[in-house]
C-alpha cells in the first residue's frame, strides 16, 4: 500500500518498520465515531493491535460525513480526509446495534477482545444491553473505556457534548482572547484529540494492571477534565486573586515579550524571558530598552517591515532570543524537520487514490510505527472478520446480510 513520497528523506533506519510492535496480540472492540475515541483506539492500531471497528450502515461513523451527503460517486462517505486520518490500520465491519442477532455479534467480538473503547451518546449503550457493567460482566478480562463529556456521574452526565462544548466547559476559552474581546476558543474541537490521548493513556494503564494480576477495569473518562491539564496556571493564577484574569491576546505574564508579527500568510513568532534576551530585541530593532511592552511591540513590527520571515526569525535566534515561523497547514508538507522524521508518507486507497499520511508521532528503537492498512472502507472486513475469526458461514453471512444486519452499504467488494 504504501509508497514512499519524494520529499521523504527520513534515514534507512527511520522508514523501516519494527520488527516487533508492543500491542501485537491485544485485540481491541472499537465502538467508536468522531475524533475522540477513534484517535484513542488509534494508538493502539498504530502500536499492533489488531483493532475491529463497529458500524452500521444506517449510522456509520459521523465523521464519514457530518454534513449529511450520502450519496456520490465516489461516495463521499468514502472520502473524509479526518476518517481517514484517525482509523487507520484498523479492520472495519458493519452491525446494526438494534438488531438482537447484532448486538449479539458484538458480544462475541468482546469475548475476543481485550479492550473495548467507546464513545457513544451516554446511556445509549447501556439501553442496548452493551454498556460497560453488561460488557465486563460478562467478560470479566475485558478493560472497558467510555469516554463522556461529562463523565458517567454527576448532573450534566446525560449532557451530549463535542469537542466544542467540552473546550468551553474546561474554562479555557475564558483565559484567551484580547484584551478587550470576548472569551475565544482555540479549536473547534480541541477536547476530541486531548481526550482521545488520555483514553489510550488510562487503556494502556489498565492493560498493565491486568498483568499483574487484576481483573478487567470499567474506566469512566470525563473529556472536560482532561482539558484542566492545559489550563493549569489560569486556574492557579484565578485562585490566588478576586478580580477576574485579564486576557491578554498573544501575551504571558512571564514574558516580558511575546509577540505574533508578519503578514497575513507569513507569520512568525518572539519571546523574550529574560532581561538579556529583551536587551537583545532592543538592540536588534534600534530602540530603547527602557520601552514598556506594548512600545516595544509597536517597535519589533516596525523593525520587521519588507523582512522575509526567516530573515526575522534567525536574526532573533543568533542574538539568543526564542524565535521561530508560525506555519500554516500547507507548510507543514515541506516542513523539513517533520521530513527528516519520517513523518509524512504516501499511502493508497479506494476511492482516495495516492495521497499523503501522517505517521504516529513516535518512533520506537528508532523506527516509525508502519501505515499496515488504510481506514477500512465502510463494511470492507465482513467476511474476514464475521467469517474468518468468528466462523460464521457463507449462509450465515447471506442471510444477516438480507435481514440488513451487517448492512447493504458496504462497498469492499
Amino acid at each position: 500500500h504504501i509508497q514512499a513520497g519524494a520529499s521523504d528523506s527520513a534515514t534507512a533506519a527511520q522508514r523501516q518498520p519494527a520488527k516487533t510492535l508492543p500491542l501485537e496480540g491485544v485485540r481491541v472492540l472499537d465502538l467508536t465515531m468522531g475524533w475522540a475515541g477513534p484517535l484513542a483506539a488509534r494508538h493502539f492500531a498504530d502500536l499492533g493491535a489488531d483493532i475491529v471497528k463497529v458500524e452500521s450502515c444506517a449510522h456509520y461513523d459521523w465523521w464519514r460525513g457530518f454534513d449529511g451527503i450520502i450519496d456520490g460517486d465516489p461516495p463521499p462517505y468514502e472520502t473524509r480526509h479526518a476518517f481517514l486520518m484517525v482509523n487507520r490500520n484498523k479492520r472495519g465491519v458493519t452491525l446494526d446495534l438494534k438488531a438482537e442477532s447484532g448486538k449479539a455479534l458484538v458480544r462475541r467480538l468482546a469475548a475476543r477482545a481485550d479492550v473495548m473503547i467507546e464513545n457513544y451518546a451516554p446511556g445509549v449503550l447501556d439501553r442496548l444491553g452493551l454498556g460497560p457493567k453488561a460488557m465486563t460482566s460478562a467478560v470479566p478480562s475485558l478493560i472497558d473505556i467510555s469516554m463522556g463529556a461529562f463523565g458517567a456521574s454527576g448532573p450534566w452526565s446525560g449532557f451530549r457534548a463535542y469537542g466544542s462544548t467540552v473546550e468551553q466547559a474546561s474554562g479555557l476559552p475564558f483565559a484567551n482572547g484580547e484584551p478587550d474581546g470576548p472569551p475565544t476558543m482555540q479549536h473547534v474541537a480541541y477536547g476530541d484529540p486531548i481526550g482521545g490521548i488520555y483514553g489510550a493513556i488510562a487503556c494502556l494503564i489498565a492493560l498493565y494492571g491486568r498483568k499483574q494480576g487484576h481483573a478487567g477495569a470499567v474506566i469512566d473518562l470525563g473529556q472536560v477534565e482532561c482539558l484542566f491539564q492545559l489550563g493549569a496556571d489560569a486556574i492557579v493564577a484565578q485562585s490566588t486573586q478576586q478580580e477576574l484574569l485579564a486576557r491578554d491576546g498573544s501575551r504571558h505574564p512571564l514574558s516580558k515579550l511575546r509577540l505574533v508579527g508578519g503578514e497575513t500568510g507569513i507569520w512568525w513568532a518572539v519571546s523574550a524571558e529574560t532581561d538579556a534576551q529583551w536587551n537583545a530585541i532592543a538592540r536588534i530593532v534600534g530602540a530603547a530598552t527602557t520601552l514598556d511592552q506594548r512600545a516595544m511591540e509597536d517597535a519589533v513590527r516596525k523593525w520587521s517591515v519588507g523582512k522575509p520571515r526567516d530573515v526575522v526569525v534567525a536574526t532573533f535566534q543568533a542574538a539568543g532570543v526564542a524565535s521561530g515561523p508560525v506555519y500554516a497547514a500547507q507548510d507543514l508538507l515541506t516542513d523539513p524537520q517533520l521530513a527528516a522524521a519520517g513523518f509524512w508518507r504516501r499511502a493508497e486507497r479506494r476511492f482516495i487514490g495516492n495521497h499523503v499520511v501522517p505517521l504516529s508521532p513516535y518512533r520506537l528503537d528508532g523506527a516509525t510505527p508502519p501505515l499496515r492498512a488504510s481506514a477500512p472502507t465502510l463494511g470492507e472486513h465482513n467476511e474476514s472478520v464475521l467469517g474468518g475469526d468468528l466462523g460464521l458461514t457463507r449462509d450465515e453471512l447471506d442471510r444477516l446480510a438480507a435481514e440488513g444486519v451487517i448492512g447493504t452499504r458496504a462497498v469492499a467488494q
